[in-house]
Order: C-alpha cells, then sequence, then structure tokens
C-alpha cells in the first residue's frame, strides 16, 4: 500500500469523532426529554463539579474554553454558573475516562436540549480525553 495513502487513513481513524453509529440517544434514560442540537460535537473546557445522579448518570459542569461559550443557555447560566452539563450514562462508564475536578478536557458527545429543564448538555458523553 502507498505510504502516503496509508499516513492518510491513520490520520482519518486518529480524527474521527468517538461517537458510535446509530442512534445519538442510545443509553440515555427517558430520551424524549432531550432534543439533539449535534448528535455528535466535542467541547473543551474545566471540569467544575462532577457527581453521581440519581438515575445512575455521572454528571459533570464544564467551564466551557472561549471558543465554545455560544453553546451555553440562559438556563446553563441560571442553574449551573454558566456551565455546560455533560452526563456519561451507565452503560458508558465503564469505557469512558473520568477525570477530576479542575482537570481540562476535551469532551464528545451528542449535545442536547434537556427540554424540562432548560438547558445544554453533552448527554450522552462518548468520550473524555484529560488535556495537558
Amino acid at each position: 500500500m502507498n505510504p502516503t495513502l496509508l499516513a492518510q487513513l491513520l490520520l482519518q481513524l486518529l480524527l474521527q469523532p468517538a461517537c458510535p453509529p446509530g442512534d445519538p440517544l442510545a443509553g440515555v434514560v427517558r430520551p424524549e426529554r432531550l432534543s439533539v442540537r449535534n448528535p455528535c460535537l466535542t467541547v473543551t473546557g474545566r471540569v467544575d463539579n462532577l457527581f453521581r445522579a440519581p438515575d445512575g448518570d455521572i454528571h459533570l459542569s464544564i467551564r466551557l474554553d472561549p471558543a465554545f461559550a455560544n453553546l451555553v443557555n440562559a438556563g446553563n447560566v441560571l442553574f449551573w454558573a454558566g456551565d455546560l452539563v455533560a452526563e456519561i450514562v451507565p452503560a458508558d462508564q465503564g469505557r469512558v475516562a473520568l477525570p477530576r475536578t479542575g482537570d481540562r478536557v476535551a469532551v464528545t458527545g451528542t449535545y442536547v436540549l434537556d427540554i424540562p429543564n432548560g438547558w445544554m448538555e453533552i448527554h450522552p458523553v462518548r468520550q473524555i480525553r484529560v488535556l495537558a
């Protein structure tokens, strides 16, 4: 195989998003409450807080980098101090790396509006990379 072509194919694989094909809300409890805005989006920011919710999801609040500040709405400002919510569903918790509070991260998953709560989220999270 041509080395240039091989390098291009490898680069495409490395840059390929971490979102699986199929239903972007797979694994979400009551997916009808979410309105998908982007089925696969990566954002960067700093983890302000994380906790396990009663439904088993791990919630992270992410202080977004300035390039992504437009992804939060008034609900995020009112209830999450301007952070973007990111939720790791139980089915993905063994596969998605869990960061620590204060880590700078790249988070990939489905960007949604949580209709009943009125804020924006990445839900479900499909990948988290801790950045240097």
